[in-house]
């Protein structure tokens, strides 16, 4: 443990360790002056701009780069609170942290700010002449925790956090380690503040992302947001664990935009605050609102590949995929080697104009790299892909990457049997597909009892009830998981529910019904694109009808439309 390696290393290293990080500070401070020649601030640059650089650990022990990102995060922290300056958020910045050689004017460019520095904030502050107001200036001289032990065991669940962005198929697990971590910290320093809103907003993730969609996970989420309340009422950072909490938890949106805009006075500078509200936006159909949230988020954080991730999501679900691309590409170039971000640009041929060819070639690309690329690639393309070709063979080699477990999709978690049903009905087996469809059945069903809150797990459960032809059950819990969220309610998921909705009516052979709610999302935001319609399985049954084909029209690519 780590606890046991600080109490028995010799203080001299530690000595050596904060020495070291100090003659960084004043050997880049030295640099910077005499050296760097930034570029002159343009109107899209702010002069009072400024992303602070990660701190190299100058120790040979590789354990204390979170003391070195410690020391980055303080100053970050400070910084934030000063509604002046323009300050550039983490993970825009840690692509930086193992460079060998950093070339300053080309990093405050791609960052569009006019400093790159290093120096404590407030010193950084009185350099670029930034206003501190008295609140600001005693928010800077608070410290999170004296003890240095909860702080590392927060740095490295912030780390899991952060690293669930780029590697979603680690998602569920980095989450719950994270909430040990920051137990173990919490344990330590009772009144570590920011320990407690990050262990809030961990459970929310968890319970939000059907993980553990529970009332026993909302209320430990309860718990570290109203300890956070405890400790500091009036915290920006409090604030915003309690936004994030009415959001996910909840889906109070009312109470958490009010949580936000005090956020944002204590925080001006915090990009998840922005983020937020679009996401907020997004649930309530305001999507000029939206992206210009997002828009401003990517502003403040324009390498964190999550809020440039949402921001083409919402093109896309405006059907935007020119928009989208150009998104799709940047996100990519911020992680050329994450699978999901590689897929995703042809994939939007697949959905703008029913083009399997690329996201094909994409796929191959990846599946010939090795077994392990092959696992992570099935997940979200592979299998889809495959189905959609109406291959049965490549359908079997993509259904042999994915766990056992099943697969997450958003915010649906499909059993592996769900799969096996699915191989088994492009094969025409139709006892083989019962049999899978039955056991998949089983699987959810624990899920929906186990989480009965969870709008997801009830649709997926409706989805399967659907294909193994009980009609009657499959539509009552279609229609009760759109009763629980109603479009009113979440412009987004809701219109999801309504497109499985019309799903289960085709499986069931309703024709009638399933295309009366198809002519609704095809309309809307969120609702089925033009690839869909015409390549999944599941609208087999629509395909002559005069009516879908006017559907599936409607939604075809125009030589004016993006």
């Amino acid at each position: 443990m780590l606890a046991n390696r600080l109490r028995t290393r010799p203080v001299v290293n530690l000595i050596f360790l904060i020495i070291g990080v100090l003659l960084a500070v004043v050997a880049i401070l030295i640099f910077q002056r005499v050296h760097l020649k930034v570029p002159t601030p343009t109107s899209s640059i702010p002069v009072k701009s400024i992303a602070v650089l990660p701190f190299e650990n100058l120790s040979r022990d590789p354990e204390n780069a979170f003391f070195a990102d410690g020391v980055q995060d303080e100053i970050l922290t400070d910084l934030a609170k000063i509604a002046d300056l323009k300050v550039i958020s983490r993970t825009s910045v840690m692509q930086y942290k193992n460079t060998a050689t950093r070339n300053l004017p080309e990093i405050a460019q791609a960052l569009k700010v006019a400093h790159v520095q290093s120096e404590i904030a407030e010193k950084i502050a009185d350099q670029l002449q930034a206003k501190l107001s008295p609140t600001e200036k005693s928010a800077m001289n608070e410290r999170p925790t004296s003890d240095m032990v909860a702080y590392d065991l927060y740095l490295r669940a912030k780390e899991l956090m952060y690293d669930r962005i780029v590697n979603p198929s680690r998602g569920r697990e980095d989450a719950f380690k994270a909430v040990q971590l920051l137990d173990q910290a919490i344990a330590r320093d009772p009144a570590f503040l920011l320990a407690h809103c990050q262990l809030a907003y961990a459970h929310d993730f968890i319970y939000l992302w059907n993980f553990d969609h529970t009332e026993t996970r909302l209320a430990l989420a309860e718990t570290s947001v109203r300890a956070a309340v405890r400790l500091q009422p009036d915290s920006g950072e409090t604030h915003l664990a309690q936004a994030i909490h009415f959001y996910w938890g909840y889906l109070d949106y009312d109470r958490a935009r009010e949580e936000l805009a005090k956020a944002q006075h204590a925080l001006p500078n915090n990009a998840q605050i922005f983020w937020f509200l679009g996401l907020i936006d997004r649930r309530q159909g305001r999507w000029d609102e939206t992206i210009q949230n997002l828009e401003h988020a990517v502003d403040l954080d324009p390498r964190d590949v999550s809020t440039i991730g949402d921001l083409g999501q919402t093109y896309y679900d405006l059907r935007k995929y020119g928009e989208a691309l150009a998104i799709y590409n940047r996100e990519l170039a911020l992680e050329p080697q994450s699978i999901n971000f590689r897929t995703a640009p042809a994939s939007i041929a697949v959905d703008a104009e029913a083009d399997l060819a690329p996201l094909r070639a994409v796929v191959n690309t990846i599946e010939a790299e090795g077994p392990s690329s092959a696992a992570v690639v099935a997940l979200d393309s592979s299998f889809q892909l495959a189905l959609r070709e109406r291959d049965p063979a490549a359908t079997a080699r993509a259904l042999a990457n994915i766990p056992s477990e099943g697969s997450v999709q958003g915010f649906w978690q499909f059993p592996h049997a769900w799969y096996e049903g699915l191989l088994a009905k492009l094969r025409q087996d139709a006892p083989g597909a019962h049999s899978a469809f039955t056991a998949a059945r089983a699987e959810a069903d624990k899920i929906v009892r186990a989480q009965p809150g969870s709008v997801a797990s009830l649709s997926v459960l409706a989805l399967i009830d659907a294909e193994l032809g009980d009609k009657e059950k499959a539509i009552q819990e279609g229609r009760t998981a759109c009763d629980m969220l109603p479009l009113t309610k979440d412009a987004a998921v809701g219109v999801q529910l309504i497109t499985n909705l019309a799903r289960i009516y085709a499986l069931t052979g309703e024709k009638d019904l399933a295309l009366e709610k198809l002519d609704i999302v095809s309309k809307i935001p969120c609702g089925p694109s033009y690839g869909e319609l015409r390549l999944d399985p599941e609208w087999d049954s629509l395909r002559g009808d005069p009516r879908f084909e006017k559907i599936v029209a409607s939604l075809a690519p125009k030589a004016a439309n993006n």
